[in-house]
């Protein structure tokens, strides 16, 4: 089903919305759950817990994208999920993959949130100016918190080269968005 079918479901308060959103988005969510928290069972938790978010948020969002809508939603419920599970201990990945990306990060503020659109927009346009490699490697590290190890097995190339081709590419996106006027 259409994305856009989707979102009337839910505007209808339609309960199949869920069935069919689950029906189409399940792995995604769970995997982008499970990269953060590592831990099946949380994931799923986490996924339904998108569901119920996505039913509440409807009526006064009609999201353009679903899939993008429902994966910041469970990042977001994913995040603070971990951090109340390692409010005792650090180390699961993502706190790590957030502390590579501070250097890009601004405060926030009334006028930054307001930008917040803009900003996703020069993102994404810098991303698809990249190889698709480079693309796919940036996006697995920060979109799905995939660790190190997993990306350059995946890629089959050294850790090193990883690490190394994401510095790049976290100094070319910063210039890029100094460039584009966006304040980081």
């Amino acid at each position: 089903m259409e994305d856009r079918k989707i979102v009337e479901l839910f505007w209808l308060r339609d309960e199949s919305a869920i069935n069919q959103t689950k029906q189409k988005y399940s792995a995604m969510l769970n995997s982008i759950a499970f990269s953060i928290l590592k831990n099946k069972s949380d994931a799923e938790e986490c996924e339904n817990d998108t569901y119920l978010a996505a039913w509440n948020s409807m009526p006064e969002n009609r999201p353009e994208y679903l899939g993008a809508y429902l994966g910041r939603i469970i990042k977001n419920i994913s995040v603070i999920k971990i951090r109340q599970r390692t409010a005792r201990k650090r180390g699961n990945g993502y706190e790590e993959c957030i502390d590579e990306l501070s250097s890009l990060s601004t405060p926030e503020t009334t006028e930054s949130l307001f930008d917040e659109k803009e900003t996703a927009r020069h993102i994404s346009d810098f991303l698809r100016s990249l190889d698709a490699e480079k693309r796919h490697i940036f996006i697995r590290r920060y979109w799905y918190c995939d660790s190190i190890r997993d990306i350059s097995q995946g890629f089959d190339i050294s850790e090193s080269k990883v690490k190394t081709t994401l510095s790049r590419i976290r100094q070319k996106l910063k210039e890029y968005l100094i460039c584009q006027g966006v304040e980081v």
